[in-house]
């Protein structure tokens, strides 16, 4: 038998260059239309986790706040840091009024989680005391935008195991020690402290060993607090500290003091002291990019100073200085304007430097921007 050669049919001739390049731009969609699906899904998840971490952090410190002691009764009423319920009164304990002070900021995964407290008695009829109510704000910035978890209890005395009267025995810390901050040395000393026992861990600083003239940086530490960060401390100074115990009214002997130096040189005979950012937090219009008023920087000089300035960058980059004017009693200041446009203020905490007549850095201040929406205290 004669062989023949085998012929394909037509439609077995494979695929023309047309149809090639076609199926190469509907497969190239399809996988871009997934990864952007891919990458939203990694947003998502990136904020959701953020914000669990926020919410944890309200818990937490709403169960520092529910567990402080009730107070005795007969304080003076001062201006609330929070809203009450309708048809009440509130009044807030002074010894209790460094609790709303803000931080210490918690940074997780590089986002930067800032809280802020509130403590306030509620009268309910004749007892100005009847309802203790809490407030805690977390504030933080990714890349979706700025975000606030509140937080919000009401306790009363007989509502909470964790509420007690008893007072502890305050006794001063067995040791402290104090070193520059390894991230701010020219500006901030971290203290640690062991032993001894408190309600609240009060700390103070001075220029010298005898405290001559000393400065209240706490008085408000929970009492399983065994470290403290003092920021804003002059460049090349060297100061001592020292902790004690407070238990209502009673308060423990002072502990040995410990000494510690911030990095940096001091400029010429000029020496800067406290230094003060008002308001701090600041609020802040989202929107506008402005504050609600403008920011006002106080220096405490010692010495022979001239030319100072401060320097802030409001939106984290761009920095904008302003010259300080010399007031009385050693006192310089300079305001930095609420709407610096085009420069749009950004909610974080800013570092607001002050210089000599060279730019040399002669100490630093933190200044909080967040928005009032999420509750920014006054």
């Amino acid at each position: 038998m004669e062989d023949r050669p085998v012929r394909r049919a037509s439609a077995e001739d494979g695929f023309t260059l047309a149809e090639l390049l076609t199926a190469i731009v509907v497969i190239g969609i399809g996988i871009f239309g997934t990864m952007q699906l891919f990458l939203a899904s990694l947003h998502a998840t990136s904020a959701t986790t953020a914000r669990s971490r926020a919410v944890a952090v309200a818990g937490h410190e709403t169960d520092l706040l529910r567990a402080l002691p009730w107070p005795a009764l007969g304080f003076d009423p001062v201006t609330a840091p929070v809203d009450p319920p309708e048809g009440t009164t509130v009044k807030v304990d002074p010894a209790l009024a460094a609790v709303l002070a803000t931080g210490p900021d918690q940074v997780v995964a590089g986002i930067t989680y800032r809280v802020d407290r509130g403590v306030v008695w509620v009268a309910v009829g004749d007892d100005p005391q009847a309802e203790k109510r809490l407030l805690v704000t977390v504030t933080w910035r990714d890349e979706t935008g700025d975000h606030v978890v509140r937080q919000d209890g009401l306790v009363a005395p007989d509502q909470s195991s964790a509420t007690t009267n008893v007072e502890v025995a305050p006794g001063a810390p067995d040791s402290v020690s104090a070193a520059p901050d390894p991230g701010w040395p020219d500006s901030r000393i971290d203290l640690a402290w062991s032993g001894g026992s408190a309600a609240t861990w009060e700390v103070e600083h001075a220029l010298d060993a005898a405290f001559t003239d000393p400065v209240v940086d706490t008085a408000s530490l929970p009492p399983g607090t065994a470290t403290f960060v003092e920021p804003a401390l002059s460049p090349g100074t060297t100061y001592w500290f020292r902790v004690r115990g407070r238990s209502g009214s009673t308060v423990s002997a002072w502990s040995t003091a410990a000494r510690a130096s911030t990095a940096g040189a001091i400029s010429g005979a000029c020496r800067i002291g406290a230094v003060h950012a008002s308001p701090s937090p600041a609020t802040i219009d989202l929107t506008a990019g402005t504050l609600a008023a403008p920011v006002v920087i106080e220096v405490e000089a010692q010495g022979t100073c001239a030319g100072l300035s401060i320097a802030v960058a409001p939106d984290g980059e761009s920095a904008v200085t302003r010259a300080m004017t010399p007031v009385a009693g050693g006192v310089w200041h300079a305001a930095v304007e609420a709407d610096l446009t085009p420069i749009r203020w950004a909610t974080g905490i800013r570092s607001a430097d002050v210089l000599d007549g060279t730019g040399a850095v002669l100490a630093r201040v933190s200044i909080a921007i967040c928005s009032g929406s999420g509750g920014c205290p006054s």
